[in-house]
């Protein structure tokens, strides 16, 4: 009898924990991400965010239409970014800062230009070049990051 209260207890007290953890609210965000504050912002963060979700899949056929979906939206974000200006262009003197929001926003039109080659690699169920092309896509985004990014203070 009184090792039917103990089980029934344990079982009880289980539930309640877990219903206790279910309720609490995520935590806080990672101490490197911020929302985003700036048109731009929002749209580099959107590219990030389908990149990063590209990244585990594009070498998976069988993903092919979600991939598509993702690079789809890449392509939008760009775009819409291709016609945006750094907040980094404040920063550079006047005398610079036309050519440098020109060279931004070419660099953008490049990198929808290396998105639709990897739309077109997906489409054509050729995984191993929309692999290629991708490595190349973030290379690209790499370096436009250091050439237009504002450089983070150091410690």
């Amino acid at each position: 009898m009184k090792f039917r209260f103990v089980v029934s207890g344990l079982l009880l007290a289980q539930i309640v924990a877990f219903q206790a953890v279910r309720a609490q609210p995520p935590g806080p965000p990672p101490s490197n991400w911020s929302e985003p504050k700036t048109p731009l912002e929002k749209d580099m963060h959107q590219i990030a965010s389908a990149v990063r979700k590209l990244k585990k899949q594009i070498g998976d056929a069988d993903q092919n239409a979600s991939s598509l979906d993702l690079v789809a939206q890449v392509r939008a974000a760009a775009v819409a970014a291709s016609g945006e200006t750094p907040s980094y262009a404040a920063d550079k003197p006047e005398s610079e800062r036309a050519a440098f929001v020109a060279d931004f926003q070419s660099d953008m039109k490049d990198f929808v230009a290396k998105v639709d080659t990897l739309a077109d690699a997906l489409k054509a169920n050729d995984n191993d070049s929309a692999a290629k092309i991708f490595k190349d896509l973030l290379d690209a985004e790499r370096k436009g990051h250091k050439e237009f990014q504002k450089p983070k203070p150091k410690p």
